[in-house]
């Protein structure tokens, strides 16, 4: 398995370089003030990181309820302790466990939808920390030895500009310091949008769309596969699969958000 090092510019850099950097950040900070990714009000705090107000980070936050190790949907208590629930107990699934920040409704489901236009990807990256923060809050049961986003065919990704999900495993892999490799997952055709499509066409559409990158020999490796939403499961069922027949391991799933059908 590649070995994967990240150095931080700012922290490489000279004490005199740094205390000069910072001056400028201030400077550009008076001149055009900060604001939060998501409302787009000023805010300022001690941070070079992509901005989110206080406001909008309790809106985007989930509220406290239980939910299932395994598929992370809503579920009670005595179901919620160690899974799987009702939702999925019956379900053949090719991950192990999800995490994910929240429900797809309200605040959240805009934030996903704005993270799939090239202008709000400073959010995706906000997202992506987000859902570190939940990942940590609930530990995988295997620290994974790569953090994977689930790929997005060539010519789709060259037409959006951008590829949510692989800004926020980007943001996700470098708050808890897992390796990422933004590669490991290749798409192989264009896909329909599986929100446009009814549940039993959704596993259809990405039946057989994924393989694993040449490059990498997994070998056993734990998988933590990052996507934007999480609704029937097709998609991560898909990508979790690829992966495992290329020797994976296990593999496990971080969504921002869950969906449940409803709005």
């Amino acid at each position: 398995m590649p070995a994967v090092e990240q150095i931080s510019a700012t922290s490489a850099r000279p004490p005199r370089l740094r205390w000069l950097h910072a001056g400028w950040r201030a400077g550009l900070d008076l001149l055009f003030p900060p604001r939060c990714v998501f409302c787009d009000e000023p805010h300022y705090a001690p941070t070079a990181a992509p901005l989110l107000c206080p406001d909008c980070r309790a809106a985007l936050l989930p509220l406290a309820r239980p939910t299932c190790p395994r598929c992370a949907m809503p579920c009670p208590d005595p179901d919620a302790a160690t899974g799987p629930c009702p939702h999925c107990r019956k379900e053949k699934l090719t991950f192990d466990e999800v995490r994910t920040v929240g429900l797809y409704h309200g605040s959240l489901r805009q934030a996903v939808l704005r993270s799939k236009h090239a202008r709000h990807e400073p959010l995706s990256g906000v997202l992506g920390e987000l859902l570190a923060e939940q990942v940590a809050a609930r530990p995988l049961r295997e620290t994974p030895d790569l953090v994977a986003p689930v790929s997005m065919f060539w010519l789709t990704r060259l037409w959006r500009g951008v590829n949510g999900p692989e800004t926020m495993a980007a943001s996700l892999a470098r708050r808890l310091g897992w390796p990422l490799a933004s590669d490991l997952l290749v798409c192989r055709r264009p896909l329909q949008m599986q929100s446009r499509l009814p549940p039993s066409e959704r596993r259809k559409n990405v039946r057989g769309a994924f393989r694993v990158s040449w490059r990498y020999r997994l070998a056993g490796a734990r998988i933590l596969v990052v996507d934007d939403v999480l609704t029937t499961g097709a998609t991560a069922h898909e990508t979790a699969r690829a992966l495992l027949a290329a020797g994976a391991g296990s593999v496990a799933i971080a969504a921002v958000a869950r969906g449940t059908g409803e709005r």
